[in-house]
């Protein structure tokens, strides 16, 4: 029986090994934008209250302090996202194990995990998710062993598991939900109802200790996590716009293969643990995507927000575990394959990206000389400048002053429905949004016109109407300054 351990444990320490390797050697420059661009001061200045998530700048700030001298803020963020999405791999394949398939399958289902494009995607990039995965693999196979054998103890470290899981980012909650119904749909009927409710129970009671208990262990943590938590669900509203192209960007493409396969998996399962299993993830995937669709459709918003699968992974773990016992080595290596071309295809769009440095070093000499704020255009222009200020706190006003045209045009929608081209070009009047003038980029009018609609109409009609555009060209940076008439 040791030796079992150990040999399994060395397997996953070996599979984990490897797709650090292969995470390590794909990172690119990529960023998932908005989140990282508060987070990044947050952790160069050691503020680490975020009641969303409460553990997780924690967490990030441990890691990258660890990783020190391996390049920036950013470079170690992003190189600990791969750590930790590996660690999730050995992790999936020791919970594969646990469900009882034999090493192969267990390693290949793990394979099959790390390479869905969400998780290569999230390994390779520096943000929150990435750092979850290790606590969401865990929790799995916390509730595989409670599935298998039900039990008070069993329960109580699930339900740990997953609060902690929560704590970093808080769609761990969601598989206490995983837990409870892969648990009662197992075994209603075939163990005493005392010693299943009972199980429940504790589950439900330990998880919510750890909600609980966490900001007790965080400094400065004032107020329980939930209430933020629900508050920042509250603020979006429901809406069914939009549902195919969550259904495909948030599920189907993210988790390929994993999305299509887990009801063949359930069916070659056969019998109360195919039902089991069927039952579990078709429930979990329905309120997975329903939190989505209330997160992400904003009609108003045209769509902005896009996680590119971040919020279901956990569920690729699930399908992955139930893979292994059901599936043969063949199919499963043939999911791992599939997933690593979906992957390379996402991959492929992503790896030329970089930011216009020569656009930031430009802006930053620019902004140095000029009391102005500036809007810059795409990703590339933003990144380009960002990465020159944020590890510098003296650089903070500078920073401060600079608008990523997406931020723009989420707020414009946030905060009106109905827009009007000569309310969005008085946005940029100094002393109604800012007393300072405003530098447009080139870039950033052309993303405006391409909008169309308000937007065009405010650059092509109402911005020359109200300022006089004087030309700017400094180096790489060309753009125009809005004076008033």
């Amino acid at each position: 029986m040791r030796s079992t351990i150990v040999v399994d444990l060395a397997l996953a320490c070996g599979a984990g090994l490897l797709a650090a390797l292969c995470y390590a050697a794909l990172r690119t420059e990529l960023s998932h934008e908005y989140d990282l661009y508060w987070m990044l001061p947050r952790l160069r200045d050691g503020d680490l209250v975020y009641p969303r998530h409460p553990l997780a700048l924690p967490f990030a700030h441990a890691l990258t302090e660890m990783l020190d001298g391996h390049g920036t803020l950013l470079e170690r963020l992003r190189l600990a996202n791969g750590l930790c999405a590996a660690v999730a791999v050995g992790v999936v394949s020791l919970a594969a194990r646990r469900r009882g398939a034999d090493r192969a399958r267990a390693l290949l289902a793990a394979a099959a995990f790390g390479l869905l494009p969400a998780a290569v995607r999230f390994a390779t990039v520096a943000e929150l998710h990435g750092l979850f995965l290790p606590f969401a693999a865990s929790a799995l196979w916390c509730v595989v062993g409670l599935v298998r054998r039900p039990g008070l103890a069993a329960a109580a470290v699930t339900g740990v598991a997953c609060g902690v899981g929560a704590a970093v980012h808080a769609t761990g909650h969601l598989l206490v939900g995983v837990a409870l119904a892969w648990l009662v749909s197992t075994w209603w009927g075939r163990i005493p109802a005392k010693l299943l409710v009972s199980a429940a129970a504790v589950l439900l009671m330990s998880a919510a200790l750890v909600t609980v208990a966490v900001p007790l262990f965080v400094s400065g943590m004032e107020g329980a996590p939930l209430n933020d938590q629900l508050d920042f669900v509250a603020e979006h509203p429901w809406a069914v716009d939009g549902l195919a192209a969550l259904l495909f960007g948030e599920y189907l493409w993210p988790l390929l293969p994993l999305s299509l396969v887990w009801p063949l998996a359930a069916l070659r399962l056969g019998g109360r643990a195919g039902w089991a299993a069927a039952v579990t993830l078709a429930g979990s995937f329905v309120v997975y995507l329903v939190g989505c669709a209330k997160l992400f459709c904003w009609p108003t918003h045209g769509y902005l927000l896009h996680e590119f699968g971040a919020y279901l992974m956990p569920l690729g773990m699930v399908v992955a575990s139930v893979a292994a016992t059901a599936l043969r080595p063949r199919s499963l290596a043939a999911c791992a394959l599939v997933a690593a071309i979906a992957s390379g295809f996402d991959y492929g769009q992503n790896v030329g990206y970089a930011p216009d440095r020569a656009f930031g070093a430009a802006a930053h000499r620019y902004l140095e000389g000029h009391d102005v704020r500036l809007l810059a255009g795409d990703r590339a222009e933003f990144e380009g400048l960002y990465e020159r200020l944020y590890e510098v706190p003296a650089l903070d006003a500078l920073r401060d002053r600079v608008i990523p045209l997406a931020s723009f045009v989420y707020e414009a929608r946030r905060l009106k429905a109905e827009l009007k081209p000569e309310e969005l070009a008085l946005w940029f009047h100094p002393g109604i949004s800012s007393p300072r003038p405003t530098v447009i980029t080139e870039r950033a009018r052309e993303q405006l016109r391409a909008l169309g609609g308000a937007f065009r109409e405010c650059d092509e009609v109402w911005l020359p109407r109200i300022f006089a555009l004087e030309p700017v060209e400094v180096g790489a940076l060309r753009g125009v300054l809005l004076r008033p008439r």
